[in-house]
């Protein structure tokens, strides 16, 4: 698995063509898909974000993750 690192931000992120596994390492993340409500992710949540998913991502600390696209 690759891993991704990621300092405080905020930004869009649409997962067009693939699928993403993640596993958190270290940071927390708040996930909010278009019309959905906010979920926060935090080490040790193992999470998928499907295909045709659209969000925006607010890391609210730094983030180390794990992730395969498949």
């Amino acid at each position: 698995w690759n891993i991704w690192d990621c300092p405080v931000s905020e930004f869009r992120l649409d997962f067009d063509n693939k699928n993403e596994r993640s596993y958190i390492l270290e940071g927390e993340i708040v996930v909010t898909p278009d019309g959905g409500e906010p979920v926060t992710i935090v080490p040790g949540d193992y999470v998928i974000f499907p295909d045709g998913l659209k969000s925006v991502w607010q890391v609210t600390k730094t983030l180390k993750k794990h992730y395969m696209h498949f």
